[in-house]
């Protein structure tokens, strides 16, 4: 690698690779210099700067991380990485109408990409912003990718957040019995449990949720819901509804809200 150098000195792909040959020799100081030296030449592919903005994370350099990726955001607005790595950045440390604002900027290059399609969407929701857009995002994110399952969970916590709870709740559990280990789903479907009426489910899994590693994203919500079934009494048994078994695999009626009846817009 130090020959390549001596020859091609403006190759930002070859400090990549001395970088990694660095680190993968434990020279992980060397390795951050290379790339450092990498993101100052011309012509820088997006995922160099991904390496560095890891490296200083690993570091704890939280501060030159951040940087690292704004510099590539503005010198690279086409790259997806660096965007969604941002505002991911602040999502983990709750601050989210930053990220939304990152991620609104972010959009104007990416508006047919479902990944940031249902991002947006979320964060949307998070900041009780443009709902109405936000499932429009959500529906068309899931439209593209029907197995995605975060996309669905958007989706899904979409429809509750325009009330429509039956659709929510139908589409929520058919995503938590693939994922039953997401918290984030599971306090989707607690939730969207709570706003039927069904208490006992939802207790369920928001205390499983509660356990999760992304429960400081929510953990007040649910402390706020436990209080307010404390409160009201209604913790214990619930009844067993009969179900009709002929329209148990049927999709649910869609209830009515202050908008005009929405109806799914995924493919069968």
């Amino acid at each position: 690698m130090k020959k390549k150098l001596a020859e091609r000195k403006n190759s930002p792909e070859l400090y990549y690779l001395a970088a990694k040959v660095a680190i993968q020799t434990g020279d992980r100081s060397r390795g951050e210099s290379f790339l450092e030296k990498a993101v100052q030449l011309e012509h820088v592919p997006g995922f160099i700067y991904m390496a560095l903005a890891d490296i200083y994370k690993k570091n704890h350099n939280i501060k030159e991380a951040v940087e690292t990726l704004e510099q590539c955001t503005l010198k690279i607005p086409y790259f997806p990485g660096a965007w969604l790595a941002l505002a991911n950045h602040y999502i983990d440390h709750q601050a989210f109408t930053t990220a939304l604002a990152i991620l609104q900027k972010g959009y104007k290059q990416f508006q047919d990409d479902p990944v940031f399609q249902s991002n947006l969407a979320w964060l949307l929701l998070e900041n009780n912003q443009e709902t109405s857009r936000a499932l429009s995002l959500a529906q068309s994110a899931y439209e593209k990718g029907t197995d995605n399952l975060a996309f669905a969970d958007t989706l899904g916590w979409a429809y509750y957040h325009k009330g429509v709870y039956s659709q929510a709740a139908w589409l929520l559990s058919a995503v938590e019995k693939k994922a039953p280990n997401n918290g984030f789903i599971q306090y989707h479907l607690g939730m969207t449990y709570y706003q039927q009426g069904e208490i006992g489910k939802a207790i369920e899994h928001l205390k499983i949720a509660q356990t999760s590693e992304m429960s400081k994203h929510f953990f007040h919500e649910i402390d706020a819901v436990f209080a307010e079934i404390s409160k009201k009494k209604q913790v214990g048994p619930v009844t067993e509804i009969p179900v009709d078994q002929a329209t148990l695999f049927s999709s649910p009626e869609i209830e009515t809200t202050e908008d005009d009846m929405i109806v799914p817009q995924w493919k069968k």
